[in-house]
């Protein structure tokens, strides 16, 4: 079973036999699925959704922030500040000094009117202009409608940089669109958008924060979970001694070769459980899979470190738009199990001569390779530890 990253799943647990060791590295192998999913993974998603459903996406406006908020001379949500149906027109023209005029009309005959400008002075002349452009009286009252002698019914929502006018010719339409149209910004929303804002810049910093601490914790507990200690009460033999013990595997009728890595204290086991060559509708496919387990020895710590790695390379060559057809691929990490079985139809080929044996199968099973060798390690009194990577900080 493959995780991200190239990293997989697996070793054995505390004791030699019987039922309790396997349900000990059963659960682990859970806890780490848990930790992985629920903790490192889930963690972050479940609080950037709930931020995000809020106060809107990470990376956008605050979904608290009130739409007469400007930006680039517009409402952030001008539709909602004039409850439009139908466009909206831009008013700086008639309003030049404003951070935003925007004017929109309904089918019913209804106008709706909104300004926000950068002072009170600014405000009293954008006031100014409404009176002398619909010939009416603009009361001072933060919300109250028009004088009833005007030719206009209305109603005025204001305040010191903030101006909303509804008009229409029956107060009974204009009631009915007031009720559609935005509230002032009160400051309490304003800071509501801004408090937002900071959340989710916090948010998505302490993301990023929480993602590299995982770089460096994930692999020390997938470590953890795949570990085998030793033996109790078995005094550690010497690294030497050890190595030697697991060379002589080779001496045995095994299908993979031990030998000694280019570092003093490394050993190398191979398996090479896939190697076919056959002829398959007039073309010649070939495949090579292997599998290598790098064991580095800790004296101090009587730590066997073990990473797993694999290699396969798969060919095709004969007729066709593609002549030659290449795919290599490698993966490097921890695996906790894993069994193939595959079975290739085609001519077969045998010492370089084809041959009628029409099928080519093999059986790759992870626990048969590494299981004499993790009872050879913790009977000598060493931990076997799988690792992520050699380079402590990170694999421990």
């Amino acid at each position: 079973m493959s995780l991200p990253g190239g990293v997989a799943a697996g070793a054995d647990d505390e004791g030699s036999t019987g039922a309790s060791p396997r349900l000990g590295k059963t659960v682990r192998v859970l806890l780490f699925f848990a930790y992985f999913f629920g903790f490192a993974v889930g963690i972050p998603m479940l609080t950037v959704a709930v931020v995000q459903a809020k106060y809107g996406l990470i990376d956008g406006p605050s979904s608290s922030a009130s739409p007469w908020g400007t930006k680039d001379g517009r409402f952030v949500d001008g539709r909602k500040v004039l409850g439009a149906t139908q466009p909206v027109i831009d008013m700086r023209t008639m309003f030049p000094f404003a951070e935003a005029a925007a004017l929109t009309s309904d089918w019913n005959g209804t106008i709706a009117l909104a300004v926000a400008t950068p002072s009170a002075e600014d405000m009293k002349r954008a006031v100014g202009i409404v009176e002398r452009q619909y010939q009416l009286t603009v009361p001072d009252e933060p919300n109250q409608k028009i004088d009833p002698e005007s030719f206009w019914h209305g109603y005025v929502r204001r305040d010191d940089r903030h101006l909303l006018v509804v008009l229409g010719r029956d107060q009974a339409t204009v009631d009915q669109r007031i009720a559609a149209v935005a509230k002032l910004p009160r400051q309490d929303v304003q800071e509501a958008g801004s408090l937002g804002d900071r959340i989710k810049t916090a948010t998505k910093y302490g993301v990023f924060i929480w993602a590299g601490l995982q770089f460096f914790i994930f692999g020390r507990v997938a470590s953890w979970a795949g570990r085998a200690p030793a033996v109790a009460g078995v005094t550690p033999v010497a690294g030497e001694v050890l190595m030697q013990r697991l060379l002589s595997l080779n001496q045995q009728d095994l299908p993979y070769t031990v030998s000694r890595g280019r570092r003093a204290n490394e050993i190398v086991v191979d398996w090479r459980y896939a190697d076919a060559k056959w002829l398959d509708l007039m073309r010649v496919h070939g495949m090579r899979k292997g599998y290598r387990l790098v064991l580095r020895f800790d004296e101090g710590a009587h730590n066997a470190r073990a990473q797993d790695r694999y290699a396969s390379f798969d060919w095709s060559a004969g007729r066709g738009p593609d002549l030659v057809n290449l795919n290599w691929n490698a993966s490097l990490g921890i695996t906790f199990f894993e069994y193939q079985h595959e079975r290739v139809f085609g001519l077969q080929f045998k010492d370089g001569k084809p041959t009628f044996d029409l099928s080519y199968a093999y059986t790759f099973d992870l626990n048969e390779l590494k299981q004499p060798m993790i009872e050879i390690i913790r009977n000598s009194g060493w931990n076997f530890r799988p690792v992520i990577t050699f380079f402590r900080p990170i694999g421990g």
